[in-house]
């Protein structure tokens, strides 16, 4: 008990320590500042005065100036704020940008642009650091022309307010809760898994709690509602029409293409398409399946028939897709829990309880499904819900093997899961592979493959045949082959049915995908996109969409992956070897495929981070074992749980990179800006 107490009051200790000293910096720095208060300014050209407000008349032009200073300026107060005209511009922020000058300079000098925030009061306090005394400075207002702001108070030295806010307390306090419950040292290691245990059961619970809270305040976080399936793309709304045509009756969709496109000798050519477009100012839709005259759904036919249709038909209103995303999101992180519990039950004996509880949460981290939340249209559905009915069908295989005699249920529901996945991301059903490994023991001992066997055989295949047959009926129906998905058919940025297999294409796309290093810097988010920075050889074409960086940048815990090659013999004896080397070995192999099918964007990385994470956990999982009970276990573990923390934060705070699909800078700029002010402007 004391112990606990010293604990709390050691925590208590440091947030207070933060939280003055810290984040209140600025405060106590300017504490002896003489604040002189500007009572008079100069409008630039661009700003003419309009009642109460000040409009922007020339947005080049629109600058607040300040004479005849002549002092040493430390900081600048520029409590300005943007009226309610939303039409011509955002009200909540607006950028400024500061020019100076000071002894090392006479004529202005441009400071980096910032941004001001109407609810951050911190955004509005300017800490300069010039040269000397200061003679002029100007106020750059970034706006519109048409936007009206109101100039409060523009004040030079003034002393910053201690400002204390209570939900940067409770981030401080669940960050040293963390770290204590998970440290390298923490008890939380020596305690055996046991889910009989009913603390262990309600600290399962709280865990799984936080990682389903998290999950799903990053897919609100951008206002979804507003922001997405509103129809401004055209392929947002491509499940509705699917759904639609469907309860007509039909697979191809109730919209009509041009008569330009009917025409085109090669409609997938997007440079003749968009001339032959442009010359009679027709448009088409993008990424949808064009064959023979009609529209097709690119994307697979399952989600469509597990949520689409029947709340249609149930409620008459088609379902946001992004709701269809979290909820397989949230259902994927349930079923992780069950399936690395199977994963022990079935292949370790000495597991500690903190271990099962790591391993759970880099393994949702590293599946890249925070993305897939986070961008919840269209692109994410097949492969989110892929990942949970591979997931969900891996664990139900798992949990049948685990007896000497084979539940059959379970058989069935697991190859019905997986097989699922073939109408939504067919290359992701590499995993019935994994069957092999899984039932490996009941092969040699001739519960598969054999007359005892048949009904244990029947109960994996059947499932398989059944969804098999309806999948390539959907495509013949379509295209008039059973094995044409319509990838080739899509109206993109290239033509996919000449797009063929070129080895030279699997360097660069590795390389981008594994090891493109982070684009980083000291500005906040401190995270950038790759863009354009990414240079290559290849002289052919490269699909392409921005990237955050490699995989193994984001997951540095993959690194651990080396054990199988440096303990393969004992590793086999745990019969765990060959399912985590073939999640390993399918992870490159969808990584291939996707580099010659499609090309490199950020969202496939959750087609083979899933797989990834399989490995890295078995992985993990045979390190923790291995080294419990010896002098290296401290040391093995401060390694392990400094990587998973690592592949943590870089995973989930990529929400807040710039210029991203649906960035938080726009949707949701209040976070944002909140994170950036609060958080790390210091």
């Amino acid at each position: 008990m004391k112990q606990f107490v010293r604990k709390i009051l050691f925590a208590f200790l440091i947030i207070i320590g933060l939280e003055t000293f810290v984040f209140n910096y600025r405060c106590w720095e300017s504490l002896l500042n003489q604040e002189k208060v500007v009572e008079n300014f100069e409008c630039g050209k661009g700003i003419k005065k309009s009642g109460e407000y000040y409009e922007i008349v020339d947005e080049k032009e629109a600058f607040l100036e300040i004479k005849a200073l002549n002092i040493n300026l430390k900081n600048i107060l520029a409590d300005i704020d943007v009226a309610d005209n939303a039409s011509v511009c955002d009200e909540r922020f607006f950028p400024i940008r500061i020019f100076m000058t000071d002894e090392a300079n006479s004529e202005y000098k441009e400071l980096p642009s910032m941004n001001i925030v109407r609810r951050i009061k911190e955004s509005k306090y300017v800490r300069l650091h010039l040269s000397g005394k200061t003679n002029k400075i100007k106020i750059k207002i970034d706006l519109p022309e048409g936007a009206k702001i109101s100039v409060n108070k523009i004040a030079f030295n003034v002393k910053r307010p201690f400002i204390v806010h209570p939900l940067r307390i409770v981030i401080e306090m669940i960050i040293f809760i963390l770290f204590e419950i998970f440290r390298p040292n923490s008890k939380v290691y020596n305690i055996s898994l046991n889910i009989k245990k009913r603390k262990q059961r309600i600290f399962i619970a709280l865990a799984l709690g936080l990682n389903l809270l998290v999950l799903a305040g990053i897919s609100i976080s951008t206002f979804p509602t507003r922001n997405l399936g509103n129809g401004g793309w055209l392929p947002d709304t491509e499940y509705e029409k699917l759904t639609d045509a469907l309860i007509d009756g039909h697979f191809y969709l109730n919209i009509e293409p041009t008569k330009a496109l009917e025409s085109i000798d090669n409609p997938y050519d997007p440079q003749l398409r968009s001339k032959a477009l442009a010359e009679t100012g027709e448009t088409y839709y993008v990424d949808h399946a064009y064959y023979k005259g009609k529209y097709y759904c690119y994307f697979g036919i399952v989600p469509a028939l597990i949520f689409f249709v029947p709340f249609k038909l149930l409620f008459g209103v088609h379902l946001p897709t992004w709701i269809a995303v979290t909820f397989c999101g949230l259902m994927y992180c349930i079923v992780i829990y069950i399936f690395i519990y199977f994963i022990i039950k079935k292949y370790y004996k000495n597991i500690s309880f903190g271990t099962y509880i790591v391993t759970d949460t880099i393994f949702i981290a590293m599946s890249a499904i925070v993305y897939l939340v986070f961008y919840g249209t269209i692109y994410s559905l097949p492969i989110m819900m892929s990942l949970m009915l591979g997931i969900i069908g891996l664990s139900f295989w798992i949990a049948a093997s685990d007896s000497k005699k084979l539940n059959k249920i379970y058989l069935i529901l697991g190859s019905l899961a997986i097989a699922l996945i073939i109408g939504c991301r067919p290359q992701l059903a590499i995993i019935l592979l994994f069957a092999f490994p899984i039932f490996w023991n009941d092969i040699k001992e001739k519960r598969f493959f054999s007359v005892k066997g048949m009904a244990n055989t029947l109960s994996v295949i059947v499932p398989f045949l059944i969804i098999g047959v309806g999948i390539m009926y959907y495509n013949y129906a379509r295209f008039g082959s059973v094995m044409d998905f319509g990838a080739n058919y899509n109206l993109t940025s290239n033509d996919m049915t000449h797009r063929g297999i070129v080895l030279a294409r699997n360097w660069v796309g590795i390389f981008e995908y594994i090891f493109q290093p982070l684009n980083i810097s000291s500005k906040f988010p401190f995270m950038q996109l790759i863009g354009n920075n990414v240079q290559f050889d290849y002289q052919g074409y490269l699909s392409q969409e921005p990237l955050f960086g490699g995989f193994l940048w984001f997951n540095p815990i993959l690194v651990i992956c080396w054990a199988y090659f440096k303990n393969r013999k004992e590793m086999k004896k745990k019969k765990c070897y060959a399912l985590g080397v073939g999640a390993f070995v399918s992870a490159v192999i969808i990584i291939l495929l996707t580099i010659q099918m499609s090309g490199m964007t950020q969202r496939y990385m959750s087609d083979f981070g899933w797989l990834f994470a399989m490995s890295t956990v078995i992985a993990f999982l045979y390190l923790e074992e291995k080294y419990r009970n010896t002098q290296k276990y401290y040391i093995v573990m401060k390694v392990l749980i400094s990587l998973s923390a690592i592949t943590l934060v870089v995973n989930y705070f990529n929400i807040f990179i710039a210029d991203r699909y649906q960035n938080l800078f726009y949707t949701n700029p209040n976070l944002w800006f909140w994170v950036k002010y609060v958080l790390f402007s210091i």
